[in-house]
């Protein structure tokens, strides 16, 4: 794809958004009725159950109302975007992901900035400021937590806190983090697995964070790549446990799936 076919395509997507694009994002804004043009826009998020609900409460109304369709991709990898961008073909639209990777694409020049006069200002003024910023807007938040197969850990024999996953001799079984797809890595867990209380986590010693991780990597049989991926694995019986988003383990325990959250020591996030 040429730059000025890319281009094009930034083109599409302003002109249908920042109203139309990114009502698919989020239910922030007025969509407005596609005209003679009919066009698609790709929404790159984390797939699996998070997916599924954005298509059903976001994707499918949208279509209705405006005559665009929407595809969705994933994971929103910035290394990804940025290898896109070198090539001159960009086949994503709007991304779903955390601050930190979001940062790392502003920083090279792989973002539109959001023209806040198209959102509906009483919606836009029930989100917090501090998740609005100049390249994306905070959509959801949600908590990191200990997800565990229930198979391997029955009757509340699981381990209860963070320095208990780090514990291989008491509570064995493979683990899997997240370290690769741009999803931000677990600092304060690390911390907080280090004995470190949890009103002293900031400032953050990233250095004791970073020896904290290098203990607990030989217990690790797999760093995911997206959510889902850590869902399937806990299912599946592949690790034992898994630092993960607990909201998505009750909708796989829901679904029948051996597994199981454990809340304490929760860390929020939040994705834009």
């Amino acid at each position: 794809m040429s730059v000025e076919v890319r281009t094009t395509r930034r083109h599409f997507v302003k002109t249908i958004g920042a109203v139309g694009a990114a009502a698919a994002a989020g239910p922030f804004f007025h969509a407005r009725p596609a005209q003679a043009d009919k066009g698609e826009l790709v929404v790159v998020s984390w797939g699996g159950s998070w997916a599924k609900s954005l298509r059903e409460v976001m994707f499918t109304p949208f279509e209705k109302e405006t005559g665009y369709k929407v595809r969705d991709d994933g994971p929103p990898e910035a290394a990804k975007l940025k290898a896109m961008a070198q090539s001159g073909s960009v086949t994503w639209d709007i991304l779903d992901t955390d601050m930190p990777a979001l940062q790392t694409m502003v920083k090279e020049g792989l973002l539109d900035p959001i023209d806040y006069s198209k959102i509906d200002k009483a919606k836009l003024n029930n989100i917090p400021k501090t998740l609005q910023s100049s390249h994306a807007v905070g959509h959801k938040i949600y908590s990191f937590n200990i997800v565990y197969n229930t198979k391997t850990y029955p009757g509340g024999k699981h381990p209860k806190s963070w320095a208990e996953v780090w514990d291989g001799e008491k509570f064995k079984g493979g683990r899997s983090f997240n370290f690769r797809g741009g999803i931000a890595p677990q600092l304060e867990i690390a911390l907080l697995a280090d004995g470190v209380p949890m009103d002293k986590l900031y400032p953050i010693d990233v250095e004791r964070a970073w020896k904290s991780t290098d203990r607990l990597r030989p217990l690790v049989t797999k760093w995911y790549q997206s959510h889902a991926e850590a869902i399937q694995l806990v299912t599946a019986g592949e690790v034992d446990i898994a630092c993960t988003i607990g909201p998505r383990a009750v909708y796989a325990k829901r679904s029948g799936a051996p597994v199981d959250v454990d809340y304490n020591q929760g860390k929020l996030g939040s994705d834009y």
